[in-house]
């Protein structure tokens, strides 16, 4: 490995936010969402139709990509979205035309206590650092009155191989158990188990690094 890529990677470690402003600005515009994916949207966006939200918060918005989709299937949910990407932000706004969209930051949300239905995210929390995980999960649960919705790799459920390829992973990622996380900031965790579309080899003919589901409620 060079001294640049070392270097590069030591840094993103330690600031994660380098390496998604990097990514960030191209990559999720340019790439095309897989089979696999749309199959797992649809069954989250199955669950948070279910709780039947009023108000909704996505944190970790992006683009926008997901929070289209749930506007799309639930036009009478107010929608937010937070981000701490302005550039990934500018292409949602262009796509969702007044929409509630603001750059923040996970461990300091601007939003009241108890201020949203459903507070739902997609790949975000494994991303967090550990020093900031206490106050992340702390201002999910302070600003849901309702239910958490979360998507991630969540590594008790893998498999030797599958969590050998976790660990390999060059994204930075960290290993740790979320849902005991959620517990801890104040939700009885309702169900987290493997999303179906992503562990059957016929619908993932990729191998796509698969996701579970955490759906917790506000105590």
């Amino acid at each position: 490995m060079s001294l640049r890529s070392t270097v590069w990677r030591a840094l993103a470690s330690r600031y994660p936010s380098l390496y998604w402003l990097r990514r960030g600005r191209t990559y999720y515009q340019q790439r095309e969402e897989s089979a696999c994916e749309r199959l797992m949207h649809e069954a989250v966006l199955d669950r948070i139709a279910a709780l039947k939200p009023s108000r909704l918060l996505e944190y970790g918005a992006g683009n926008g990509s997901f929070l289209r989709k749930i506007q799309a299937r639930m036009p009478d949910v107010e929608c937010f979205g937070v981000d701490f990407s302005a550039s990934q932000l500018a292409v949602a706004r262009a796509a969702m035309p007044g929409a509630n969209l603001s750059v923040g930051n996970l461990t300091h949300l601007k939003f009241e206590t108890g201020a949203f239905d459903v507070v739902v995210g997609l790949g975000v929390l494994i991303y967090v650092r550990p020093q900031d995980r206490r106050r992340v999960f702390g201002e999910l649960r302070r600003v849901c009155r309702g239910h958490l919705v979360a998507v991630e790799y969540i590594t008790k459920f893998f498999d030797a191989g599958m969590k050998a390829r976790f660990d390999g992973a060059r994204d930075f990622r960290y290993d740790y158990d979320i849902e005991q996380h959620v517990r801890d900031a104040g939700f009885d965790v309702l169900d987290a188990g493997k999303i179906a579309a992503a562990w059957d080899p016929a619908t993932n003919p990729l191998g796509e690094l698969p996701h579970g589901m955490i759906v917790a409620r506000a105590r």
